[in-house]
């Protein structure tokens, strides 16, 4: 499970082992950084830990899509990369939660119309996701929540090309 998606979670939680460590002289490994990670996020949403695992799980799917949808590595470390995690982990409570967004729908789907035409990989990109989502988790997806993922795939693989370039 990639825990590491928690950023801040993730580097509290090393903090934490490196208290223990200078307070209690107790080394412990990497992972407990990770589980560390993850109580903090469950602290904080409210959750049970088996519902951050199966957020976890489908944000790294989604990834997953994306990256074998362009073949391409994603650069981590990328502020672009960082919006895109924080936006499917907030997509990620919808769909777990089954709670789709109806505001400004007939602006949403104008404004889809036109952007899908200039960016078309990103859209179909989108729409596998649409329908990775819908049949597993029997979660319909909006307009807005398509055209949300079209700009920040977008721009997670402009930015991804062009450090790949470099």
């Amino acid at each position: 499970m990639e825990v590491k998606r928690y950023a801040k979670e993730y580097k509290i939680a090393h903090e934490a082992l490196n208290s223990i460590e200078s307070m209690f002289q107790i080394h412990m490994d990497e992972d407990e950084a990770g589980f560390i990670a993850i109580h903090i996020v469950t602290a904080e949403h409210g959750d049970k830990v088996d519902d951050v695992y199966e957020l976890t799980r489908l944000i790294q799917d989604i990834m997953n899509i994306v990256k074998y949808y362009f073949k391409i590595e994603l650069d981590e470390r990328s502020l672009y990369y960082q919006r895109f995690v924080t936006h499917l982990k907030f997509f990620s409570y919808r769909v777990l939660s089954y709670k789709n967004s109806k505001d400004n729908e007939l602006l949403k789907n104008d404004l889809l119309e036109i952007i899908k035409e200039k960016y078309v990989n990103p859209y179909l990109c989108a729409l596998k996701i649409k329908s990775f989502v819908e049949q597993r988790y029997e979660y319909i997806l909006d307009d807005e929540e398509i055209l949300y993922l079209l700009i920040h795939i977008s721009q997670v693989i402009q930015f991804s090309k062009e450090e790949c370039s470099k």
